[in-house]
């Protein structure tokens, strides 16, 4: 049987760290986080394990370290280097320009290798990413000797936006590795639109191996989303469905980066509307013109009531 991998893309700041967490709870899944970060924020830069370990102390990474260094055919600054020149939108749009590059060849092998050595270490058949890049996603469903499923998470972009505007200050064991600004609302609205815009695109190309999956549907009824994440890749998430009823709280495991909540400890679902509430009524008309066509697309309402 191959091995799996469900992999968790769309803009951030839409519940990606919570699903992949809840979803790296059942027997025979593992959850890693962003993972397209581990061979920078977590090997380069050494940054904390969700376990509360630098990476560089975590015993996890580690054996995954040996084992990927075994296979790969790149040390990590060359698979840095392959990492930024591949993972371009553009190479999403136009994938005929790949067939002519060896290189990408040679990136494809060695992001399989990452994989193939988590999943040694961790004597796991299921893989859990929740990178939300959506080149990364297209790229995944071309490595040979793995069922790869896509789950595309939207999240209301006005939730968004206001998620974008916060500060936040560095605290490393908390999961912020460096002070996060607010960001212009324009700004953040083109990132919402373009990261579901080209999420969209890598879903069709993938056919009946994607799925979307809105976040406030997830935090809302959890239990019917995750039994249509189980129909897509065949995976049962019955102990997961179990812990969620009996009101447990879940443990973040190696999830190597991803939102700060990552760090905690003992993780709840529990529904983030602040939005509501918080963001100014004229910047929640203003991103309500700008997205428009795609809060009829995805079933948001157009003004500032509750999500339908």
């Amino acid at each position: 049987m191959k091995r799996k991998i469900v992999y968790v893309m769309g803009a951030g700041r839409s519940g990606s760290t919570v699903l992949d967490i809840l979803l790296g709870s059942n027997p025979g899944v593992i959850s890693t986080g962003e993972l397209v970060h581990l061979h920078g924020r977590g090997w380069t830069e050494n940054h904390y394990c969700a376990c509360g370990e630098r990476v560089s102390d975590c015993a996890f990474w580690s054996a995954v370290k040996e084992n990927w260094s075994q296979k790969a055919t790149a040390d990590i600054p060359s698979y840095l280097e392959l990492q930024r020149r591949f993972d371009r939108i553009r190479n999403v749009v136009f994938p005929a320009r790949l067939k002519s590059e060896s290189r990408f060849r040679d990136y494809l092998r060695d992001t399989g290798a990452i994989v193939d050595a988590i999943l040694d270490v961790s004597g796991q058949p299921v893989l859990v990413d929740s990178s939300k890049k959506p080149p990364r996603g297209f790229f995944l469903s071309l490595l040979a000797g793995f069922d790869v499923y896509v789950i595309h998470l939207v999240r209301d972009p006005r939730g968004f936006v206001w998620s974008k505007a916060k500060l936040l200050a560095k605290d490393e064991r908390a999961g912020v590795q460096a002070e996060q600004r607010p960001r212009a609302l324009l700004e953040t609205v083109v990132e919402w639109i373009l990261a579901n815009v080209v999420s969209a695109l890598v879903s069709r190309r993938m056919g009946d191996r994607a799925m979307q999956v809105r976040y406030e549907d997830f935090v809302a009824n959890p239990k019917q989303e995750l039994e249509r994440i189980s129909q897509l890749c065949g995976v049962d998430f019955t102990d997961c469905l179990k812990r969620l009823d009996a009101g447990g709280t879940f443990a973040p495991g190696h999830t190597v980066a991803g939102n700060r909540v990552r760090m905690n400890r003992n993780l709840t679902l529990k529904v983030d509307e602040e939005w509501k509430d918080r963001l100014p009524s004229r910047r929640k008309r203003l991103i309500s013109l700008v997205t428009s066509p795609w809060l009829v697309k995805y079933g948001y309402p157009l003004g500032s009531s509750a999500t339908s």
